[in-house]
């Protein structure tokens, strides 16, 4: 960073912290309160320590609005084993009564508690912390937006107050708390409330001679925040804040589609007018394969354009929103229809999950601290968590005809023909029909899809490249790139890391065992560190999530696809593994099939989700069609052929035909035909490869009890490779057989990431529901 906006930079994030974060009398409880219980206790040892806390970001469930926090450290320290440190890294003229927040976190380091930590000299005086490295290998270190709209950063705090000194210049006093907390500072953020935006800013009325006999609408296109840190007052730079005649909106709209009605008018068409009139120059949207449009940026009548950003983890994001009415929309700017008299706004947003707790009195309510001592035991303030236990009643399934299976597989089969689509190449490879696409086109256009991806297939387009192009026999290390070649691997090697996104963690671990990869020296995670940082994400329950603490079957059964494969090198990965199993079974419905969990997602049964967990099964052994069997016979595989389409040629979403329900259908479908060729564990993303999963010139309906049964420990070459080796047989074959607990309320309750007003940068995520690897930011 160049010095001069380094210090801009610090001067800003000083400021805003201030003012965001509660004043210092609301932080006196905690001194106060940590005070009195080392008085009274009486103890002079119990003076002489101090509590040194952690925080490496937030998870929070839209649905309840809880939040918690991904707490490294939370433990007591003597001031004793402080100096120790201090000493021990060369610091000999330290006492106790000089020690500071560095020898803390050197006595963190040496304790294990932390692996390290990394700090630069600033500008300003003593040490800048650039970045901490939890005990399991997690590295969290400053990221900045081009433009500095978006930083995070590691705040230290003294007693839950930001304080005005670097860390190394904080002196320690026995009794009191100090904090490092994983941070965000973004000018990107919508108003709260619209209804009080519009109290303070009307909007402008239509210009003199709009034609208002058809109603009108307003437009506000919003451009982020501005703080006067003086005031603590705070203002929305506003590029447009108009209402327009719906009758101009739609003579503009005839101009380039002549069968528009004011009936079919949207929030794009309204865009179009703002631009006809000046009022913006332009917006830059692509075709999402999600439906609608993805708007990928949008430039003022000054010339100043926002366009979305990623940092190269995809743990922080700008992006437009997209409200409609004041809500966050549901669907793509390109599919909102006007209303007379109605509001729609864009404001320019952001996604982090770098935050500080609001209350430290609160937080250590609920998080009590370890006690002082070097093997950092848990206290009785820790909450032990209880591997969940699979139920063992088993039910027989209902027949699944083969034939139709198939038929639906051939059908789709047959509209794919000539795809260069990522994940359809993947899908017809291990069909044994990669000769019917146009491989060679998808293989000479990879390299550019991976370094300029589509808006909203960014997340994980290194991922899914290299499945296909490895699916595809062509070595992700040598992808064609002109005239030269192009290191696929060891790119996203350097841009996952810690932060980045559960699904994004998973699919890069899906990448490394798609082929015979070697894990690149610029790699910011190894493959063990990359586990770990997939079980940071584990529920209590067992399950995952996008965010928050309501486990979700699609993100569940992923990470169970890319944690099969290292479930015998890892026991960290198995015993997730083992625990992920029991909490998909347990989010499975009545009918056998799985929904997404929250607020504006399909969360009855449907095809992205079961499709997700047929998936899964097959990854790790475990038969769709004859297992998991719920109390009426359905299985997880009858209840994908439900979403099935009437004409038998896709998979419906939300009643209607939709490509990305189609292809997930597809992929499942494949896998389990996979599954059944092999008689084995069958992974589709690392073995497509292979073409293993032909389908037969002629199938017959498959009846329980016929070539494929249930498994159960009389199946060892099957039932060895369900759950991890350690796993008892008894074990593998109750989980392969768990019924459905018939109960789908912790299904309702899903992340609404995407239509969350509070933390609006988590939106980018949740809308993304069909796609279940990459968000569309502005569908809220």
């Amino acid at each position: 960073m160049k010095d001069s906006m380094r210090k801009l930079l610090a001067v800003v994030l000083a400021c805003v912290l201030s003012i965001s974060l509660m004043p210092s009398f609301a932080w006196a409880d905690l001194a106060t309160d940590a005070a009195d219980q080392v008085s009274s206790q009486a103890d002079d040892a119990q003076k002489a320590q101090v509590t040194l806390t952690i925080v490496a970001g937030t998870q929070t469930d839209w649905t309840t609005n809880e939040t918690t926090y991904n707490t490294w450290v939370n433990k007591y320290y003597t001031l004793d084993d402080v100096l120790a440190a201090a000493h021990a890294k060369g610091r000999t003229d330290r006492t106790i009564d000089t020690l500071t927040m560095q020898d803390l976190l050197d006595a963190a380091v040496l304790a294990g508690d932390i692996t390290s930590y990394d700090a630069t000299e600033s500008s300003y005086g003593g040490l800048y912390l650039d970045a901490i490295t939890s005990d399991a290998g997690i590295k969290l270190a400053g990221i900045n937006s081009p433009d500095y709209m978006l930083s995070e950063f590691w705040s230290v705090l003294e007693d839950g107050t930001q304080t005005p000194v670097a860390f190394d210049a904080v002196t320690l006093k026995g009794g009191h708390a100090y904090q490092f907390a994983w941070d965000t500072y973004t000018s990107a953020l919508p108003p709260d409330n619209w209804s009080d935006f519009y109290a303070k800013n009307p909007a402008d009325n239509s210009y003199a001679g709009a034609d208002l006999s058809q109603g009108e609408v307003t437009l506000s296109v919003v451009a982020g925040l501005q703080t006067d840190y003086a005031t603590g007052e705070v203002t929305y730079p506003t590029w447009v804040n108009k209402r327009y005649g719906l009758a101009d909106v739609l003579a503009h709209a005839k101009t380039k589609d002549p069968s528009k009605t004011l009936a079919t008018l949207t929030m794009q068409d309204l865009l179009d007018a703002a631009v006809a009139a000046g009022d913006i120059k332009a917006y830059d949207a692509t075709p999402s394969s999600y439906g609608g449009l993805f708007l990928n940026s949008i430039t003022s009548k000054d010339g100043v354009e926002y366009a979305g950003w990623n940092s190269a983890d995809y743990s922080a994001s700008l992006y437009w929103s997209v409200f409609d009415n004041g809500g966050y929309a549901d669907v793509s700017f390109s599919q909102i229809a006007l209303v007379d008299n109605k509001t729609y706004q864009f404001a320019w947003d952001s996604f982090s999950s770098a935050h500080v707790p609001h209350n430290w009195d609160e937080f250590y309510e609920t998080n009590k601290p370890k006690a002082a001592d070097d093997t950092n035991n848990p206290s009785s303030g820790d909450k032990p968590q209880v591997p969940p236990a699979p139920p063992t009643q088993t039910y027989k399934p209902l027949t699944c005809d083969q034939a139709t299976i198939d038929a639906l597989i051939n059908n789709i089969a047959n509209a794919y023909a000539g795809t260069q689509d990522a994940w359809q190449i993947m899908d017809m490879a291990a069909l044994g029909r990669l000769d019917k696409t146009d491989a060679p086109g998808f293989v000479a256009s990879a390299a550019h899809a991976m370094k300029e991806p589509a808006a909203d297939g960014a997340m994980t387009a290194y991922q899914r490249t290299i499945l296909a192009l490895t699916a595809a026999g062509v070595d992700a290390t040598k992808v064609p790139d002109g005239q030269t070649s192009f290191d696929a691997v060891s790119e996203m090697s350097q841009k996952v890391s810690a932060s980045s996104p559960v699904t994004v963690l998973a699919f890069t671990l899906l990448a490394y065992a798609s082929g015979e990869y070697a894990l690149p020296a610029s790699a910011t995670l190894d493959q063990q560190a990359l586990i770990a940082a997939v079980a940071s994400h584990q529920l209590a329950d067992g399950g995952f999530a996008y965010s928050g603490s309501t486990a979700d079957a699609d993100v569940t059964a992923m990470v169970i696809a890319a944690l099969a494969p290292y479930k015998d090198s890892s026991d960290q990965a198995a015993e997730m593994l083992d625990k992920a199993l029991v909490a998909l079974k347990n989010l499975q419905h009545d009918d056998g099939g799985f929904g997404a969990t929250g607020l504006g997602v399909e969360t009855a049964t449907n095809a992205n989700s079961t499709a997700m967990a047929v998936i899964a099964l097959c990854a790790v052994g475990i038969d769709p069609a004859t297992s998991w069997a719920t109390k009426t016979g359905a299985t997880p595989l009858l209840a994908l052929l439900s979403q099935a389409s009437a004409n038998q040629d896709g998979f419906v979403y939300a009643g209607s035909l939709n490509p990305g329900a189609t292809e997930q259908g597809f992929r499942a479908l494949v896998a389990y035909r996979g599954f059944k060729n092999t008689q084995q564990p069958y992974n589709i993303y690392t073995q497509a490869k292979y073409g293993q999963a032909v389908v037969p010139s002629v199938t017959a309906p498959l009846a329980p009890g016929e070539d494929d049964e249930p498994m159960t420990p009389n199946q060892p070459a099957l039932s060895e490779q369900v759950l991890p080796e350690k796993a008892h047989q008894e074990k593998a074959s109750a989980i392969a057989e768990m019924p459905a607990t018939g109960d789908s309320t912790s299904a309702e309750l899903y992340l609404t990431l995407a239509l969350c007003a509070i933390v609006s940068g988590v939106l980018v995520l949740a809308r993304q529901k069909q796609s279940k690897h990459v968000p569309i930011k502005q569908s809220k």
